[in-house]
Order: C-alpha cells, then structure tokens, then sequence
C-alpha cells in the first residue's frame, strides 16, 4: 500500500464535479482539488471550462468531511483582494475545508484568448500577493509594489483557510511556498530534482522563521497503472486517446518525468513518499470513472 494520502484532481462540468467528490468521499480520498483554467484544452479552444472557485463553492455545500482546493489559481486572473474574499467565503461555506491555490500562471494560450495580461514578472506579482493575501487574513497592512491592503478587523475570520502554492520553478516557487504557504505543490519530476526543491523550501520555512515540518508537501501526475498488465495497457490506451498521444510515446513521457507508471507504480509512489511528500493529487481529466477505481485497487494492493 502507498504510504502517502491520495487525493484527486478533476475537471469539468458541475455534474461530473459532484460524482466525483462523492466518490472521494466515499472511497478514501482525502480532497478533491480542480485546476482554474479559462480555457481546457490548449488545442480545441470550444471544449467546456468552467470558473473553479465558483465550483468549489458549490461544492462546499455538497460534501461534508472532503478538503477542497485549487491547484493552482493564477495570480494574472484576479486582483488578490477578490481572490481573497473569495477563497474566505468558500472557507465558511466549507466549514474550513477549502485550501487556496496560487501561481504564477503558464498557460499563455487562455491568456491570449480572452485577453488578460501576462506580464514578464509574475513571480514579484504572485509574492507580493502572497503577502497582501497573509496580510489580510492576518488583519494587517500591507503596502507592496503592485497591491496594498489596510489594517483592519476583516470579517468574517476564516476557520482553516489554507494556502497551497503551485508551480515549476527550481527556486522561486518553492521559496515563496516555504515563507507563505501551508502546502508546497511541486511537479512530479526525477527524484533527485524534487528533492532539491523540497530542500529549498523548507530552508526558506525556516529562514522566514516558520516550523519546515508544518509545511506540507504534496505533488500530482496523471498515474496510469492497474492490477495486471492487460488491465494497465487498456487504461494506458484510454489516456492516451484523450490526450491525443500514442500509448507507447505517453508511457515514455511518464517516465521520463518521474510520474508513477505501469504495474510498478506502487514503488515509484513509495519512493516519492520517502521524499517527504504526503499527498498526491491523481489527476483524472476527462478519463472513465471505471479506471478510478482500477487505479486505486492497484496502488492500494
């Protein structure tokens, strides 16, 4: 059995969105996290996507004990202080469940399409929101390059907003996640490279005078695996199609990414775990509901 919790990242329309938190809550998954994208395919601009938080806000209604996230929301998307109002009240409608994402953003397609700004330097911008976003929770000023907030008695006061940080980058991502983050989300890659950045931010935790072992690591990968062989090559087929890629070139790309794939999985997921990494985010876009299942009873094995 995998020694970290497993945690799900889907996407898509309301309905599919409440099957699949009940599934988690029903079979163990810890949280249900959902990318917020404007656009969800970089190829086909008329396939369906959705505003994330508004969904998530719904959902905060429809489930009872599931941690709900983003993962991550572009700081190019929303001035922080929507973003945090936001993310507060999803946080009181979730009775403290809901765990805020932020990046710098990447997908430069969506941003080109409906014709937001994406400006060289979005990591200064996603650090000074993070700062104006710890500042009001906090209830304190904050007066940056790009946002400023007053001290005030903001209400209401959150229960357990959490913050997760996101993204790709060696050193700014995971330095930022370290001196504001509860949650760091790294990219399943090489282990050698995860563990790198896993060092740069619990060392920026402690410099930022923060308990480095308060800060969770968590990662996420499209895992494709099964019981047996013939059941893993009929999932491997099934991803592949919907990514519009050949079997054999997808299971190669797995790999050299460092994602778990194939009836070895399980090992590849026990190793990730003794990184450090508590939770993974399986990432189920779009893929048969029947494969969760298979997927789980296989690392569960």
């Amino acid at each position: 059995m995998v020694k970290l919790d497993l945690a799900l990242q889907a996407r898509g329309d309301y309905s599919t969105l409440i099957e699949a938190a009940g599934y988690c809550e029903t079979n163990g998954l810890v949280a249900l996290a959902l990318p917020d994208h404007y656009l969800a395919s970089r190829t086909d601009p008329s396939e369906p996507a959705y505003d994330a938080l508004t969904q998530l806000a719904g959902l905060a209604r429809e489930t009872s004990s599931l941690e709900l996230s983003t993962l991550v929301s572009p700081i190019t998307f929303r001035h922080p202080a929507v973003t945090l109002k936001t993310a507060v009240t999803i946080d009181e409608m979730s009775a403290g469940r809901f765990t805020l994402g932020l990046g710098t953003g990447w997908f430069t397609e969506e941003h080109e399409f409906f014709g937001i700004p994406f400006p060289d330097k979005r990591f200064d911008l996603l650090e000074d929101a993070l700062a104006y976003t710890r500042a009001g929770l906090d209830g304190s000023a904050h007066d940056g390059p790009y946002y400023r907030i007053s001290e005030f008695d903001a209400r209401p006061v959150p229960a357990n907003l959490r913050i997760v940080v996101g993204g790709s980058g060696p050193r700014r991502t995971p330095e930022l996640a370290g001196r504001y983050a509860d949650e760091f989300n790294l990219y399943c890659g090489p282990t050698d490279e995860m563990a790198e950045r896993i060092v740069v931010a619990k060392d920026a935790a402690r410099a930022a005078g923060r308990n480095p072992d308060d800060l969770m690591i968590s990662t996420a990968g499209v895992v494709v695996t099964g019981t047996d062989e013939r059941e893993y090559r009929t999932a491997l087929e099934a991803v592949a199609e919907r990514f519009h890629q050949e079997p054999r070139d997808l299971e190669t790309s797995l790999r050299e990414r460092g994602t778990p794939v194939g009836l070895e999985a399980r090992d590849r997921m026990a190793e990730i775990a003794d990184l450090g990494v508590g939770r993974f985010y399986l990432q189920m876009f779009g893929t048969d509901p029947d494969r969760r299942s298979d997927m789980l009873e296989a690392l569960r094995a």
